[in-house]
Order: structure tokens, then C-alpha cells, then sequence
């Protein structure tokens, strides 16, 4: 069967109840595919779009179906987009070219895409002179096991403030592409960990879940940060070591000694997200049984060269 032609609209003319059907939908499939409830979270969707803080796009086919639909905001300068769906490839281009041809990422400085993926959208980004790398969204199915003895202890207050030097240090020379802390200074660390301890974005933060190896030196030898994504279901949001004191099994360590705590509370379910690039994390989560659910991309728009150089 050919294809219909597809139109672009701006989301703002549509009505309220479509917006919310569409949103709804989505948020739906996320629990339903991930077990992720981003109900929450999503909440400020619509009173952003209402406000013209939001922008999106939506493509209907020629009898008016709703084909798929995307939103994005421009925050510092750089048009950040969190949701992206289609139905097929020439919808993803149509979504994409909307974006990039809108009035507000003309006048951003950069553009970020952290979406769950949809079809053809790598190929079309990649085209389009972003830099692309596919996260693999994994789970693994929890039981209860007895806590073990060794270097691993829980989350205190402290190790809030002492996270972000862990983080600037455990991705001192890491090349991933990642979308926080892209320029890897301490007070961007501070943010980033300041937002997965306090915000729901990425679910909420489960101090009584998450784990510590301390270091030599007084500070943190390696961290795993705990999330509640749903019913049941516990997000491995973050986890780093120490340069020094990597190849000692303290990643393994963390994530056992996590994994059972969780099971122990009840949740049947542990997901992460890992670079597909990140071939070391991928042996070390194969090893541990994770199996794949879903993918997400991440693409960043290189800058444009300098032609007076």
C-alpha cells in the first residue's frame, strides 16, 4: 500500500481535547512498554502549550488521521526535544523538518533530541549534520537475594553534595554523547545531580535504594543512583566509578547490591539506559542478564564551520 501524503500543523491550533488524547496515549504506551509512568511528569505538558512555552508540530494524513506528533522548548539558548512520534518514516522527516525549520530552533543556538525512538529517525538526523547515538533501554527481572558483605554500603545525606565530583571525575575522558553535563565542569555536574536527586524526569530518587563505595581519599569511590520509575518497577538512572579505582568489580558490586535491596522492597523490575558505543557497560549488563526493551537516540547538532577560518 503507497503511502497517503502527510500535512504539518503547528499542535497550538489543534484542540485541547486532541492534545490531551495524544499525550494520554503516549504515556500509556510508555507504562505499558517500559514501565515507566510519566504521568506526572508530563502533567505540565498541556499548560505549557497553552502558556506558548511548548512548541509542536503534528502530521495528519490527508482524511485528517493523526499520523504523529512532537514538542520541544527552548531552554538556554538550545531547542531541547523530549518527545517525537510517528507512524512511519517520511512522518519522522516531516516532524524533524518542522523543528528545524521552526521560528524558535532558527533562533536557538543548538538543538538536542532525547527521544524514544522512532522509525528512521538516527538515518534522519544523521543526514541532517547531528551527531547520533542510539541508548538501549534494558530491564532485568528482580529476586530477592541476601545482602553480601563487602564494599558497598547505603546512600547518606552527605553523598548528595559529594556526587557531582564523582561524576566530573568517572567521565573525565569519556567520548559518549551524552545530554547533561555536555561541557563536563564541576557546576554542570552540580546540576545534573542536583536534578536526578530532586526532580521526576527520570523518575523519583530512592535513597533508600541507592548505593556507595567509598574511596581512598574521603570521597566517593563509586555511586549508583536509584530511581522509581512505576509500580514495581526501580531505574538505575546513574552509576560511575572512580578512575582509580575501576577494573575492581565495583560497578558489579553496586549494582548486585542494589538490585537485591530493590527486589527486597518489592519491585520486580530494574531498567537503565546504556550508550550502545558503551561496549564495556553492554558486557557487564549482558553478564548481569539485562535484556533489551526498547531503544531512545540522542543527537545534538554539530556547530556550523567556520567559513571565515
Amino acid at each position: 500500500m503507497l503511502a497517503t501524503a502527510v500535512r504539518c500543523g503547528d499542535w497550538r491550533t489543534a484542540p485541547d481535547a486532541l492534545i490531551d488524547q495524544l499525550i494520554a496515549t503516549e504515556s500509556r504506551g510508555w507504562l505499558d512498554d517500559l514501565g515507566w509512568d510519566v504521568r506526572a511528569s508530563w502533567a505540565v505538558l498541556a499548560p505549557a502549550r497553552k502558556a506558548g512555552v511548548l512548541h509542536g508540530f503534528i502530521v495528519r494524513d490527508d482524511a485528517g488521521l493523526v499520523l504523529g506528533w512532537t514538542c520541544f522548548l527552548v531552554h538556554q539558548g538550545i531547542a531541547q526535544v523530549a518527545i517525537l512520534v510517528a507512524a512511519r518514516p517520511d512522518v519522522t522527516q516531516a516532524l524533524v523538518g518542522a523543528i528545524l525549520g521552526s521560528k524558535a530552533a532558527q533562533k536557538a543556538t543548538g538543538c538536542t533530541f532525547f527521544v524514544r525512538s522512532a522509525p528512521g529517525l538516527a538515518r534522519c538526523l544523521g543526514s541532517r549534520a547531528f551527531d547520533v547515538e542510539t541508548y538501549r533501554y534494558r530491564s532485568l527481572a528482580l529476586h530477592a537475594t541476601a545482602p553480601a558483605d563487602g564494599r558497598v554500603r547505603s546512600w547518606r545525606d552527605e553523598d548528595d553534595r559529594r556526587l557531582p565530583s564523582l561524576l566530573q571525575r568517572a567521565y573525565l575522558d569519556s567520548e559518549d554523547l551524552r545530554p547533561f553535563a555536555t561541557g563536563g565542569t564541576l557546576d554542570e555536574w552540580r546540576v545534573y545531580a542536583g536534578q536526578l536527586l530532586a526532580q521526576s524526569d527520570c523518575g523519583v530518587f530512592r535513597r533508600d535504594l541507592s548505593t556507595i563505595v567509598d574511596g581512598n581519599h574521603g570521597d566517593l569511590g563509586g555511586a549508583a543512583v536509584l530511581t522509581e520509575l512505576g509500580p514495581r518497577t526501580v531505574h538505575l538512572a546513574q552509576i560511575a566509578v572512580d578512575p582509580e579505582a575501576r577494573g575492581r568489580g565495583i560497578a558489579r558490586e553496586l549494582l548486585s547490591a542494589c538490585a537485591g535491596t530493590a527486589a527486597g522492597t518489592g519491585a520486580s523490575t530494574l531498567t537503565l539506559l546504556v550508550a550502545e558505543s558503551n561496549r564495556p557497560a553492554g558486557a557487564l549488563y549482558d553478564s548481569l542478564g539485562f535484556r533489551d526493551m526498547a531503544s531512545f537516540v540522542l543527537a545534538m547538532r554539530r556547530p556550523a564551520p567556520d567559513r571565515d577560518g
